[in-house]
C-alpha cells in the first residue's frame, strides 16, 4: 500500500484549486452565482483530445483533460477546477478503485 501511495505522489506535480458554486444576493436584490474555494490539492493532469461542440450555430472548441487527485469526499460535477488561472468545468468524477485512494476528474475548458 505504501508503495502505491508513493507512486501516486510522484505523479501529482500540479497544484489545482477546487471550487464550488455559491449563490449570493447582489446590490439590487438579484441572486448572483459566485465561486467559493474548497481546497488546493496536488494533481496529475493529462490533456485529452479536444472537441468541437455546436453552440448557437457556431462551433465552440473545448479542451478536455483527465485530472487525478487523492481521494476526497464531496467532489462532484457542480464544482470546477482552476489550474493556472483557467477554470475547467468538471464533467465526470470517477473513483476507480474500492480503496478510495484517488479520484479521476474529466474536465473541460473553452479554448
Amino acid at each position: 500500500m505504501a508503495k502505491r501511495n508513493e507512486m501516486l505522489s510522484s505523479l501529482l506535480r500540479h497544484r489545482i484549486l477546487l471550487q464550488q458554486p455559491v449563490n449570493t444576493v447582489g446590490a439590487g436584490g438579484e441572486v448572483v452565482q459566485d465561486w467559493e474555494d474548497v481546497a488546493e490539492v496536488w494533481a496529475a493532469i493529462e490533456p485529452l483530445q479536444g472537441s468541437e461542440q455546436p453552440f448557437a450555430e457556431q462551433l465552440e472548441a473545448q479542451n478536455r483533460s483527465r485530472i487525478t487527485i487523492r481521494y476526497r469526499e464531496g467532489v462532484d460535477t457542480e464544482m470546477r477546477v482552476v489550474f493556472q488561472g483557467r477554470a475547467h468545468g468538471i464533467r465526470s468524477v470517477i473513483c476507480p478503485d474500492e480503496a478510495r485512494e484517488r479520484l479521476i476528474l474529466i474536465v473541460e475548458a473553452p479554448n
